[in-house]
């Protein structure tokens, strides 16, 4: 969408970091326009210098060159002026200072619209020569934009003008170029007689309307707003292919202006192929009227319509009223149009239920015997719960499902398809084929209004084998904690079967995320909640007190619960964010880089190859840069103080350690993930450290074998040999190697033996 003002800029998604002197006045800047704290008279230029950019800056502090529609920021800046640049004078030509325009009182507040060509403007305008004298030229009335009647002069000038503005402008010789001297063509008009070719003359111009004209299918069509749409929620919209449309239209035949049609309503779908084209190719908003030129091959064609008077290849003046509209949206899994939905009425927010999570909504069900029968409701509108995906339903469902013909899970099947879409709040109709629900019926109709849906989602990381169900929603809260964030928290832990008590806390209790404070499901699922969620988390033994789970059990643990599957109802009353890794300082930075690796191996004993490749991956991050290991060694060189030189060089071969453990131990990770290309990356940094690493040689050979790379792999396993001669696992290797090379050539034999003899 083209940006014609400065205002449409969304300044709540401006990072003030990516402006380094100008930070901090355009964080202040941003601040006050999200308060509304902006005076009312701010102009453009005061704007610009609030945000630290300077009213000089072109286009291109913007991230381009030139504006839209090949506009530097000099046009741009004089074709969007505001309330507060009223009395400010600026140049319309290009810095030669022959137009320039002062603004006497700027547009519609809400419209950032400037004329282009086909546009109709309605004009008041008085023109004399500057230093005092009677006007000598004035004009009231329509033109079209570029057809030719406006002086250049004035053309440019209209251009940087919006809907009710005015302005005075003062014209050189230089702007004029020749022309003359009457700024509007037109027969009948003042006389400009007498007035010498050098003087520079004043005008007075007002805008007072302003119709926009589009030109659609290649101009057969041309479509002028007559009335625009209301400002408001949707106001931009136009209907989808498949809407069903309401207006009213009157129609005329432009040659003799016979009217064919009067004023009616008229309703359409936009899918229906026996309409006239011109029904699918206008694009009107709602509560727009608009004045259509439509050429025949968009009406009634060579043919004309004879019933309504409308004669062979006949041009049409249309008038229509733009209702309201149902969008229709082909929601089918295989898009086949078995599942139409249409919106009845939008709901509220953007987001959209998902699997698994448990919706509350009211439903209705129409069956058809075929598609063009009257509807027959099967059974009155019903509230309703089910799980998104097949899940557990309540008895309506299925008895509405029964009542219809469709077994117990056929009206679940549609709003499995139909939900997804919706909002919260909305109410829609599915329109089902056989083919998606089945049953006797051509045509089942499905209408749902979604009240509420209670989030369930399987947390990240897990592999899905932790399930949380959102029992409290956080309000007005986006941020959640990161690894290391320091938690406050409430919980109360149950055996799934037998609801016995394992574990609680019922005052708020401080753990550290990713330290084992609390069962590996509780600390999984911090790192997706918000401060105020309570969530009721469902995980198996292994999560939570099973063998191999690494977390000690609390005293009088009932043991023959500890391999039960447990549901945990967590509250998350606070946190704070653990530091991130450029806020540290090189001490603090060793010390996380060291912590994750250990959480890393912690995991990997576990067989939690994921979890554990992440906080490699993470110790890594934290470990210091080289530059600022650098940097200390040779302060404390320069200090004389040899023995912080001899410590400092200590922390850089520890930091260098550990990044060489964590990349070897990636490697082992991602061997056991599949990730063989991801292990040789791994590998070979390693080996950019310690080229000698036995380890490091042996693992990438192993995902070069099985990357079918065996001479590298044969390279790579021969110096884990040499590297470490007694290494059984190396020999193993070697041993696969070796029967690879015969698989091979055996392969090649098949491949090349019949060409030799």
């Amino acid at each position: 969408m083209p940006l014609d003002n400065f205002s449409k800029v969304d300044f709540s998604k401006i990072d003030p970091s990516e402006y380094e002197e100008e930070g901090a006045a355009a964080k202040a800047m941003q601040e006050r326009m999200l308060d509304g704290d902006l005076p009312e008279h701010m102009g453009m230029e005061e704007m610009m210098a609030g945000m630290g950019m300077g009213g000089g800056m072109g286009m291109g502090g913007m991230g381009g060159g030139a504006g839209l529609e090949g506009r530097d920021w000099d046009e741009y800046r004089v074709a969007s002026m505001e309330p507060g640049d009223v009395g400010l004078t600026l140049d319309c030509s290009g810095g030669k200072g022959a137009l320039t325009k002062t603004l006497r009182r700027a547009g519609a507040r809400d419209d950032f619209e400037n004329p282009s060509d086909r546009w109709e403007a309605v004009l008041r305008l008085s023109g004399a020569v500057a230093g005092g004298g009677a006007p000598f030229d004035s004009f009231e009335g329509c033109v079209t934009m570029g057809e030719g009647r406006l002086s250049a002069w004035l053309d440019k000038a209209v251009r940087t003008m919006k809907r009710g503005e005015a302005s005075a402008f003062t014209v050189l010789p230089a702007a004029r170029d020749g022309e003359a001297l009457l700024s509007v063509r037109r027969e009948g008009g003042p006389s400009a007689e007498g007035l010498p070719a050098e003087a520079v003359l004043e005008y007075e111009v007002e805008l007072r309307e302003l119709r926009e004209v589009q030109v659609l299918c290649d101009g057969l069509l041309l479509q002028k707003t007559l009335v625009r749409a209301p400002k408001g929620p949707g106001s931009w919209e136009l209907p989808g292919e498949r809407a069903e449309v309401r207006c009213s239209w009157r129609g005329e035949v432009e040659a003799t202006g016979f009217v064919f049609r009067g004023e009616a309503p008229f309703r359409y779908s936009r899918a229906d192929a026996s309409l006239l084209r011109v029904w699918r190719e206008l694009k009107m908003k709602r509560g727009e009227v608009a004045e259509l030129k439509v050429a025949p091959e968009l009406a009634y064609g060579s043919g004309g319509e004879p019933e309504l008077g409308v004669p062979p290849g006949a041009s049409l003046l249309l008038r229509v009223a733009m209702g309201d509209w149902n969008d229709v949206e082909d929601v089918s899994p295989g898009r086949d149009g078995s599942a139409l939905k249409v919106v009845e009425s939008r709901g509220e927010g953007w987001q959209r239920p998902m699997q698994r999570y448990v919706c509350t909504l009211s439903l209705e069900v129409e069956v058809r015997a075929c598609a063009e029968s009257a509807p027959e409701k099967v059974a009155p509108e019903a509230e309703v719960t089910m799980a998104l995906g097949g899940g557990s339903v309540e008895a309506p469902l299925e008895e509405v499902s029964r009542l219809a013909g469709l077994g117990a899970w056929g009206v679940g099947a549609a709003l499995d398809v139909l939900l997804p879409t919706m909002q919260r709040r909305e109410r829609a109709v599915l329109r089902c084929s056989q083919a998606l629900v089945g049953g006797p019926h051509e045509r089942v109709d499905v209408r749902a209004t979604l009240s509420s849906w209670v989030r369930v989602e399987p947390v990240p990381h897990t592999a899905e084998a932790v399930v949380r169900t959102v029992l409290v929603e956080a309000e007005q809260e986006h941020e959640r904690p990161n690894e290391d964030a320091r938690c406050e928290i409430t919980f109360a832990v149950r055996a799934a079967g037998s609801g016995a008590l394992l574990e609680e806390a019922t005052e708020p209790v401080s753990v550290v995320q990713g330290d084992g404070a609390v069962i590996r499901a509780i600390d999984a699922a911090l790192l997706e909640m918000k401060r105020g969620e309570v969530a009721l988390l469902r995980a198996p033994a292994a999560w939570c007190y099973g063998e191999g789970s690494g977390y000690t059990r609390p005293a009088g643990f009932p043991a023959d619960e500890a391999e039960a599957e447990v549901e945990a109802e967590v509250r998350l009353v606070g946190f704070e964010r653990g530091k991130e890794a450029w806020a540290m300082s090189l001490a603090e930075r060793l010390a996380s880089q060291l912590k994750k690796k250990e959480q890393g191996n912690a995991l990997f004993r576990r067989g939690e190859f994921e979890r554990a490749l992440r906080r490699y991956e993470a110790s890594n991050s934290r470990a210091p840069e080289a530059a600022d290991l650098a940097k200390a060694i040779e302060a404390a060189s320069c200090g004389g103080d040899e023995e912080a030189a001899s410590a400092a060089n200590e922390r850089k071969a520890a930091a260098e350690q550990v990044r060489l453990a964590c990349l070897v131990n990636m490697a082992a990770c991602q061997l056991r993930l599949g990730e063989h290309g991801a292990a040789a990356k791994s590998c070979s940094a390693a080996l950019d450290i310690a080229p000698g690493s036995a380890k490091a040689l042996f693992r990438r050979g192993q995902a070069r074998l099985a990357l079918a790379e065996l001479s590298g792999a044969k390279e790579d396993l021969l110096a884990a040999a040499k590297a470490d001669p007694k290494s059984r696992e190396v020999r193993a290797a070697l041993t696969q190697l070796k029967a690879a090379q015969g698989r091979a050539r055996e392969e090649e034999r098949g491949a090349f033996g019949g060409i030799f003899t």
